[in-house]
């Protein structure tokens, strides 16, 4: 798959979220098939867009596909498809509300979405440099599961299977017992729903809704909802409702429950995440050593890193935890992550500890996370039931963790005027990123990375600094050399390097017996001196 068919930007709004596509080289030959973009996630479900030129007039073909159909699932979607003016913003846009599955289809949209013409109008920024810029954006999506039971007396005895559906993907059944189950056999209607899914690496967190439906009368329908939160489905479980409606109500002849020897369902899903679990055993023998543990999610493999003891400036004094990226198939593309660590109270777990952050992460960016996760003196608490025989118990739970081909000279060509714009405003703050866009805006990147590896270097000789022998003299000269160098650079020392690892920071440790050190700050830079 061609990293430029993934999105170039995600925006989360409300419950609204935004997608932005590039399509490179448009009009593409009218003689092509359609062109798909990469699968992306969005309410549990994996979409793509459909791109055509028309074969006879040369028009814009757009549509929204649904990938993941089951029979008996509806997905109803509003949602809307623009082609973006990027000099007079006179936007093309179409929304509507369309219903997606196998009986009702997996594709909507609109052939002739807008003319050649229309594109092809100087006047307007929808072709720059011949690249196409898409926006989807989805409004609600509601996933609709519809299952009828049929001969439910003959189940009396034992429990009926719904036909089975795919969301998250995951599969998901009902289990309805006619006659109730445990306690609530004999007196109610017992239902469940249940996850199949033998080899998942995550337990999929979900919240639902189920509907009996009174097929004479739907005011009176019957719901049953599990709240907000959601309930974590290990692997092979159910979860429900033993009292789901009292027998007597379901056979009153004034309800249409039970109609022909059969029950109607509506299972909506309305949100889903996935939690992996981690269990680290022997806990206190692993000391200041970095704990890794590697999972899979999204197709890309992330690693959860756990120091006991802490590390940095809080060793010995927290529990650190970070999560990071280990690989990706392509460079440029971006991760932009959403997600939790949970670590369980294993006495009770109303108690456990959250914390949760969003980020943009890549193959090559660091780790992200909370080096003070949580004081050792409250972990090693005995009241609290975090370690447990020795033993923590942590948990990773991933709202959505979206994939997208996200680099700054990209961005700069596709957005042209207004993306530089944006850039330069949220680049306010940092020297470092404004010499970037600098070079990127002018199409100078190799000198850009010559520049990058020119302070990758001083920085690494200013760190090498404090394990030189403490003789001042030693220290002094190349001191001078390198502040000369960095005030020439335009790059800030806190820009290239730790704060406690700047030029005060080495001075600050160097020991001269009866020398001392200050600093005289000039307007053209700093020049170290050494005090008899």
């Amino acid at each position: 798959m061609n990293p430029q068919l993934f999105p170039v930007k995600i925006k989360t709004k409300g419950t609204e979220k935004i997608f932005d596509f590039v399509i490179e080289n448009y009009p593409r030959p009218s003689t092509e098939d359609f062109l798909r973009t990469a699968k992306f996630p969005h309410s549990g479900h994996k979409w793509n867009l459909k791109i055509q030129t028309d074969k006879t007039s040369s028009n814009l073909n757009l549509f929204l596909e649904l990938n993941n159909a089951s029979k008996f699932l509806k997905v109803q979607t509003h949602f809307s498809l623009a082609v973006l003016d990027r000099k007079a913003e006179k936007h093309i846009c179409k929304e509507r509300v369309a219903e997606f599955g196998i009986d009702y289809g997996n594709c909507w949209g609109w052939e002739e979405f807008t003319t050649a013409d229309m594109l092809k109008n100087e006047s307007f920024g929808y072709l720059l440099s011949d690249r196409l810029l898409i926006r989807l954006k989805f409004i609600k999506v509601q996933t609709l599961f519809y299952s009828l039971i049929q001969n439910v007396t003959m189940w009396r005895w034992s429990h009926a299977i719904s036909t089975e559906f795919t969301y998250g993907s995951c599969r998901w059944f009902l289990k309805i017992y006619p006659e109730g189950t445990g306690k609530a056999r004999g007196s109610n209607m017992s239902v469940f729903l249940a996850n199949k899914n033998t080899e998942q690496e995550f337990n999929p967190k979900i919240s639902y809704r189920v509907t009996l439906v009174d097929q004479t009368n739907p005011a009176n329908n019957a719901s049953k909802l599990i709240t907000e939160y959601g309930h974590e489905f290990e692997k092979d479980t159910d979860w429900g409702w033993k009292d789901f409606m009292n027998l007597d109500n379901l056979t009153k002849s004034e309800f249409g429950y039970l109609k022909n020897d059969s029950l109607l369902f509506i299972v909506e899903m309305i949100a889903f995440s996935s939690v992996f679990k981690f269990e680290i055993e022997q806990f206190s023998i692993w000391g200041d050593r970095n704990i890794e543990k590697m999972f899979t999610f999204n197709g890309c493999k992330w690693l959860l890193h756990v120091w006991p003891e802490g590390n940095g400036v809080n060793k010995n004094k927290s529990l650190s935890v970070y999560l990071a990226m280990k690989d990706f198939s392509y460079k440029d593309l971006k991760c932009k992550i959403m997600y939790k660590v949970i670590l369980i109270d294993q006495a009770d777990d109303r108690h456990n500890m959250e914390v949760d952050d969003v980020h943009k992460v890549g193959s090559d960016s660091s780790k992200w996370g909370w080096p003070n996760y949580l004081s050792l003196e409250e972990l090693k608490n005995s009241e609290r039931g975090y370690l447990r025989d020795n033993k923590l118990v942590l948990k990773v739970e991933i709202f959505y963790a979206d994939v997208l081909f996200d680099t700054l000279e990209y961005q700069v060509r596709v957005g042209g005027d207004e993306a530089v714009k944006a850039l330069r405003e949220s680049f306010k703050t940092s020297r470092l990123k404004k010499i970037q866009l600098k070079k990127i805006i002018e199409g100078n990147t190799q000198e850009l990375e010559k520049e990058k590896r020119r302070v990758k270097f001083l920085s690494e000789k200013l760190k090498k600094l404090r394990e030189i022998p403490k003789k001042f003299g030693q220290v002094k000269s190349i001191l001078v050399q390198v502040d000369s160098v960095i005030s020439e650079s335009g790059f800030g020392d806190d820009e290239i390097l730790d704060p406690e690892d700047g030029i005060d920071g080495v001075l600050a440790d160097v020991e001269c017996g009866n020398d001392a050190t200050r600093d005289i700050r000039g307007e053209q830079g700093i020049v170290h001196k050494t005090v008899d």
